[in-house]
């Protein structure tokens, strides 16, 4: 038998600070993405999970990319960028843009295959879906700035398990 709270318990709580949403938003899962932006020496991309669907017509999607990231700034600069979903077995890649190696800049890039789609944005050639995207509209909130993106190119291969982050780690879906 499941035990519930009562509404007055759940209403009661309340959020302390950043480190108590960050917990709370753990427990979502969500999928893993690079999203990259820029060409030639200025490429660079990040991990990110904050990424929603947003419109089929006109095809377009939303991702959060904090400001102090490199990766920040070449979507500003270009323009573009693209959202490279990761296949399960691309945990360390996934890792590498995340930060989480010694890995910076344009060395990310070194031990993948890389090509274009409309956008000029990096493609990650093995990713399982690719959604090569312009900014057409971009909202500046706290730390991060959510961009929307309007679908230019795509690209999915749906017979691969997708890596998913939760409660701080990776699982496969």
């Amino acid at each position: 038998m499941t035990k519930h709270m009562p509404a007055s318990s759940i209403a009661s709580e309340r959020l302390t600070g950043p480190t108590e949403f960050r917990l709370a938003m753990r427990e979502l899962a969500a999928t893993v993405s690079i999203v990259t932006a820029g060409q030639g020496d200025q490429r660079r991309g990040l991990t990110v999970t904050s990424l929603c669907s947003l419109s089929l017509e006109p095809p377009s999607l939303v991702v959060c990319v904090n400001k102090e990231t490199d990766g920040h700034r070449a979507i500003l600069q270009s323009g573009s960028f693209c959202v490279n979903v990761m296949a399960a077995e691309q945990r360390i890649l996934s890792d590498c843009f995340a930060g989480r190696t010694r890995r910076r800049g344009l060395d990310r890039f070194a031990d993948s295959d890389w090509t274009v789609l409309a956008t000029g944005s990096p493609v990650l050639i093995d990713a399982i879906a690719v959604l090569d995207c312009d900014v057409i509209n971009q909202l500046d909130h706290g730390t991060h700035t959510l961009f929307v993106g309007g679908v230019r190119a795509v690209r999915s291969d749906s017979n691969r398990p997708a890596l998913i982050y939760r409660a701080g780690d990776y699982h496969v879906v």
